[in-house]
């Protein structure tokens, strides 16, 4: 009778160690598989579809790089390369002088107010900036103003806007008549310019004096202030720091403007 006894204590021992055994595995199981209750089932699915596609991201990514890496090692990147595109950069960003085809517009204060300042017959920052947009838009792919002997290159970083008759153009004042040049294909920026109803119109009915002429060859500085960049993110413009002359006023940011003034009629 004890033998019996002692032989089902047995089985019923290692029966329910196995039964244990076999609910911690569906337990364990059905924790690696669950949904969290806050986020749903769809939202859970969602975040595992963004997880696998930044996993593809990242590889694309590694796989860029070892493929610039492999190109750096071979040689098939020249340091000719790297230069071109260094220049092509500093071209779009006006940090070098250029040349080419274009249009010189000039644009004066209207002859009637006899060197008076009346307010309607002078050249207005809006009456610039109404040009510029229209050169940019007709496919101007460099401008300047000139006042005189003194001429600045607009870029991104530009900035026009009077300051009594003057108007200030990169910090600097700058006094009528001003001349206006862009390089681009001459014949489509002059038809834009003069089309009826255009900007060339519209401007010598506020009695301005503006003349546009096509020129072969217009030769555009560079934009020769210094470049401070103070919000930007260092890791977004690390590549192209060479590029850009650092420390000193930003464009904006200097209380102190240099007076250039043009010649006047």
């Amino acid at each position: 009778m004890d033998t019996r006894r002692a032989g089902f204590w047995a089985f019923a021992l290692v029966t329910g160690l196995l039964l244990g055994l076999l609910v911690r595995g569906v337990i364990v199981m059905a924790e690696s598989n669950r949904v969290p209750l806050l986020a749903g089932r769809g939202a859970y699915e969602g975040m595992q579809r963004e997880i696998e596609q930044l996993r593809a991201e990242i590889a694309t990514l590694h796989e860029e790089k070892n493929d610039l890496l492999r190109q750096l090692l071979s040689g098939e990147i020249s340091s000719e390369q790297i230069k071109a595109e260094l220049d092509a950069a500093k071209y779009a960003a006006g940090f070098l002088a250029v040349e080419g085809p274009g249009v010189s517009v000039t644009l004066g204060d209207s002859s009637q107010s006899g060197g008076a300042f009346i307010e309607r017959g002078l050249v207005h920052d809006y009456d610039l900036l109404y040009l510029i947009n229209e050169l940019r838009a007709a496919g101007a792919e460099a401008i300047s103003i000139r006042s005189g002997k003194v001429e600045e290159r607009l870029t991104g970083l530009s900035f026009v806007r009077c300051t009594g008759p003057t108007v200030v153009v990169n910090n600097t004042r700058l006094t009528a008549p001003f001349t206006i040049k862009a390089i681009g294909d001459p014949e489509i920026i002059l038809q834009a310019l003069e089309m009826p109803g255009g900007i060339a119109q519209q401007l010598r009915a506020y009695g301005l004096d503006i003349t546009v002429e096509k020129n072969d060859l217009i030769e555009i500085p560079a934009y020769d202030l210094p470049v401070r960049y103070r919000f930007l993110d260092a890791n977004a413009r690390s590549e192209g720091q060479s590029a850009l002359e650092t420390g000193g006023e930003s464009p904006g940011g200097s209380d102190a403007i240099e007076v250039k003034k043009g010649d006047r009629r």
